[in-house]
């Protein structure tokens, strides 16, 4: 009986923590709760005990399997899981400790947070709230149960399960549910006295003894849905499994571990479910209400419409009756139902939608050397912050992840902080339901930090990579399908801002660019190349130009007539896709033609896929691979991903893995996104027999360069046309949306206008900018210091043109404003603290370029140079701390001289590597000197040393410092 066999453990372990007796009584035991057969043997295995929050002395001893190797640590996931019922994580069963396959003990837990009661899921969740919640399952088939975790239907009770060689699965539940909106620790246990015991925040809450000998089975494990059952809704931290029980001391402080660790979310989940119940419920009832009102004036309308020319008005009288009665009463009570909620629901969270985002446009487009205007402008974003937050409540996943980088970066706030923990609740919900750009974040954020040494409380930060693989997969997986789709192709902008960029970087000024201006007039006169330029301006959206595919058509095909090779094969790639014109298959096969006969690798790429599918030929696979494989040797990047693919597929020819992989990887070397994708494939999950090993590493860095290629990369084109345009604060919140998604570039130039903010702040805005806003040293910035008549002229047009937006934009967010807080305009500063709000803006633009100097050192994809100026920067900060307005909390010497040193060996390994002299040199310079700086004056060491600052500025001076 239970009883009995939990006497008998307990009596055991009793005499093991006495000390008298404990191995022979450990493997009494064994032998005497599970048995021990030929076909397992256990071992003695020596291991050292959980790292804890108090101090252990020595080891202790074991009875089990071998498990925790370099490749199967026990801590298999380090980082959060977001989970919305559609979901799982998948852990491949060889990088999973060994169970043994009979007899089988274990330990797997977990930290789980429930964002939603069984009662609180809506129509949206998979099967209803009559479905099992997957917690984690492993297994191959549904006869599979080692180990096995779920929420009971219309509960949050916890079944656990396993499978034995007497039963299909024997299973336990728990007395207590697990709670709301907190986050929980349960871990499941299964020792060789077959008892199986859940404990809930260390504490043991129940126990079963199993029937018959529990096996274990080869299958991964499932974190979240499983094969047959969606999966929990809210989030998972910190998932470790071991192969044999942990003792219950044990468990109880790996609990205390894992809770210290797990996010933060400052009690935004508690508003959040206030506000669905209260605000956010009404406003969707009297959305469906008016929904309804305006479907049935509408009926009404086009009913007195037809009753003019109706013949049979009292049969139509009938049917109305009729319809009445079967809708369940008369026309007054029809009258008052509201529609669909989920339609209501989705109305309303657009309505909160395009009101915050009216309200945001418009508070970022006012001048920011009016304190008067910066004051509303403060209050407008507080009022959008609060229209994007009921909006995400209602479902909108597009307003959450904005929301997310609202509170990140400090719009909308009354003391203008930072709310990051409230932000990365938001982030994570919107990943969950499957918003690109927040999957995107949360896997950059986890996989940089992880590489980068910022995970905090990690024990193994290899562990952090399934979880940031699981992010940046849904996020690559949504780009490479938009790819795949006529016009779905982006290019995405990735300058870095530099002082007076427009001087060199002249576009995105639409049709009156002057390159554009140029292209065209030498088009008109039938240069070849301008109107391939012309043409790929119109089809990639360059110079600020809107996409346009007619005109990159009529442009290609001009190119064509000219014989340029390059407009042929425009020509035959747009008439194949249908874009520009209906698709023609075949003229592109006549153009494709055309350029293969003249060796373009596009062209026999385009051939083989026409074979391929059989257009307008017959579908021939061996045919179609010879055409990849011959565009590929010629370096076509879709040629070789195309051969791989059919390598990898086994088409036309036999199934060759090793090959394929080869291909991929070969124009993954090309940046293409495909190649990228499918190479990143292979080695997450890898193919040990065939050489290729597993790399989850690799896979995420491949997954995250194919993710950054989207539409959801706009934000990087618009952040350079409104900096071209002198709107600052527009450009600052472009990038720092991009830079939420972990976008090197992005922190960069969001870093650089953060700093240029700052710095004019601190410095004094009369110093600045002069009597007249942007037309001194903030046009020089920009490229406009012409002090020519035309120059000084230009730049009043310029001054004249944003004065007249700044009008309209202060309109409209009165506008706004007085629509939602009524006339008294008062009341939206009714929360302000008083302070100047242009020294809270600056103080927040030096606390966000903290931030960023700080996350582009974590960042393994960041150049050289970037880590040298984020170095240079951290210096500065440790060095100057609380003198400089927003700066570090406190002064910090030592740490000051470490940045220094590591920002001269950065800038000085980027001019080894060939880097740019021009952006490397000042760097190198300017570390130098401050590292001399504090060498000889002692700071940051205890004594000085004169000699090695004289080196320090010797080196530095050939570097123009």
């Amino acid at each position: 009986s239970t009883s009995t066999a939990l006497k008998g453990a307990r009596g055991a372990m009793r005499k093991i923590r006495r000390g008298t007796g404990w191995v022979s009584a450990l493997i009494a035991l064994l032998i005497a709760a599970a048995g021990c057969d030929a076909q397992h043997v256990p071992s003695i295995k020596r291991v050292t005990r959980l790292e804890v929050p108090r101090d252990w002395v020595g080891g202790f001893d074991v009875h089990g399997n071998a498990s925790a190797t370099a490749e199967s640590p026990t801590d298999v996931l380090e980082g959060t899981i977001a989970l919305d019922g559609r979901f799982a994580l998948l852990l491949q069963h060889e990088i999973l400790p060994r169970l043994a396959p009979v007899y089988t003990t274990f330990t797997v837990s977990m930290a789980i947070y429930l964002t939603k009661d069984s009662a609180e899921l809506d129509a949206g969740y998979p099967g209803g709230a009559d479905q099992f919640r997957g917690i984690f399952w492993k297994g191959r088939g549904n006869d599979d149960r080692t180990p096995s975790a779920w929420l009971i239907p219309r509960t949050n009770r916890v079944t656990f399960r396993v499978s034995t060689t007497h039963a299909k699965e024997v299973w336990g539940s728990t007395k207590r549910s697990i709670p709301v909106r907190r986050w929980t620790h349960v871990a499941f246990t299964l020792g060789p006295d077959r008892l199986m015991k859940l404990y809930v925040d260390g504490y043991l809450d129940s126990a079963v003894e199993t029937v018959g000998i529990p096996v274990a089975n080869d299958g991964p494990m499932y974190v979240g849905k499983d094969m047959t059952q969606p999966g929990m809704v809210g989030f998972v931290h910190g998932v470790s499994m071991h192969s044999h029980a942990l003792r219950e001391e044990d468990v109880y402080q790996q609990s205390r571990w894992a809770l210290r660790s797990v996010p933060d979310f400052d009690d935004e989940p508690a508003v959040e479910a206030l506000l669905a119940a209260g605000e956010v419920a009404l406003g969707i009832e009297d959305s469906a209400r008016a929904e309804f009102i305006e479907l049935m004036d509408s009926n009404n309308t086009s009913d007195d419409a037809e009753d003019d020319d109706a013949k049979n008005d009292d049969d139509a009288k009938v049917d109305a009756e009729k319809n009445a009665s079967e809708a369940g009463g008369d026309s007054e009570k029809v009258g008052s139902q509201p529609s669909e909620p989920n339609v209501a629901a989705k109305k309303y969270a657009g309505d909160q939608y395009e009101l915050a985002e009216r309200i945001r446009g418009a508070c970022l487009l006012l001048r920011e050397d009016d304190g008067e205007a910066q004051r509303v402008a403060r209050a407008g974003l507080a009022v959008a912050r609060a229209a994007y937050l009921r909006s995400a409540v209602a479902g909108n996943s597009s307003a959450r992840f904005i929301l997310s980088t609202m509170y990140d970066a400090g719009y909308g706030t009354v003391d203008g902080g930072r709310e990051p923990k409230r932000a990365h609740y938001h982030r994570l919900v919107a990943a969950a339901a499957g918003e690109t750009g927040a999957q995107l974040a949360a896997g950059s954020e986890l996989f940089t930090t992880a590489k980068g040494g910022g995970l905090q409380h990690a024990r193994h930060p290899q562990a952090a990579c399934p979880v940031a693989l699981y992010y940046l997969f849904h996020a690559a997986t949504r780009a490479y399908e938009e790819n795949a789709k006529p016009g779905g192709q982006s290019r995405v902008e990735r300058l870095k801002l530099f002082e007076g960029v427009s001087n060199q970087r002249g576009d995105h000024k639409g049709e009156s660019d002057d390159r554009m201006m140029f292209l065209r007039q030498a088009a008109e006169l039938g240069d070849s190349r301008a109107m391939l330029a012309m043409g790929n301006a119109h089809y990639w959206g360059n110079f600020g130009v809107p996409r346009d595919f007619e005109r990159a058509l009529r442009y290609y095909e001009r190119a064509h007539d000219q014989g340029a090779l390059l407009g042929t094969v425009g020509v035959a790639k747009m008439s194949l896709k249908g874009e520009g014109a209906p698709k023609n298959t075949t003229k592109a096969m006549d153009y494709y033609h055309a350029a293969a006969n003249r060796s373009s690798p596009d062209a026999l790429n385009g051939l083989g896929y026409l074979h391929f599918y059989g257009d307008e030929v017959e579908r021939n696979l061996t045919t179609a691979l010879s055409y990849f494989k011959r565009a590929a040797e010629l370096g076509s990047g879709d040629g070789l991903v195309n051969a791989g693919l059919m390598l990898r597929g086994g088409m036309g020819c036999e199934r060759n893995i090793s090959e394929a992989y080869g291909y991929f990887v070969r124009c993954a070397a090309m940046h293409h996104q495909s190649c990228q994708y499918n190479a990143a494939m292979i080695e997450a999950a890898g193919e040990p027999e065939l050489g290729i090993p597993r790399d989850c590493d690799r896979a995420a860095a491949r997954m995250r360069q194919v993710a950054e290629v989207g539409k959801w990369m706009s934000p990087m084109a618009d952040g350079l046309k409104a900096h071209l345009a002198g709107e600052d604060a527009m450009a600052r919140w472009l990038y720092d949306h991009a830079a939420a998604m972990g976008v090197a570039q992005a922190k960069y130039n969001a870093a650089f206008l953060h700093e240029q903010r700052a710095r004019s702040v601190r410095v004094g805005y009369d110093t600045i900018y002069g009597t007249i806003h942007g037309t001194a040293e903030d046009d020089d910035a920009r490229g406009h210091g012409d002090e020519s008549i035309d120059g000084w002229a230009a730049a009043l047009r310029r001054e004249r043109e944003r004065e007249r937006r700044t009008r309209e934009a202060a309109a409209q967010v009165r506008e706004h404003l007085s629509v939602v807080v009524g006339d008294d305009l008062a009341l939206v500063h009714s929360g302000d603290s008083g302070d100047d709000p242009m020294r809270l803006s600056g103080a927040l633009s030096a606390e966000m370029l903290r931030h960023y100097s700080t996350r582009i050192g974590f960042d393994p994809s960041a150049d050289s140079i970037d880590l040298a100026w984020a170095a240079l920067h951290r210096g500065d900060c440790a060095y100057f701390g609380p003198r400089r307005p927003g700066g570090c909390e406190v002064s910090d010497h030592r740490d000051a001289l470490r940045e220094y040193v590591e920002a001269g060996r950065a800038a000085r390994a980027a001019i080894d590597a060939g880097k740019d002299a021009v952006d490397a040199g000042p760097l190198l310079a300017r570390a130098l000197y401050s590292e001399a700086w504090m060498r000889a004056r002692g700071e940051g060491r205890d004594v000085r040393d004169a000699s090695r600052a004289r080196r320090l500025l010797r080196e530095g001076l050939p570097q123009g410092g």
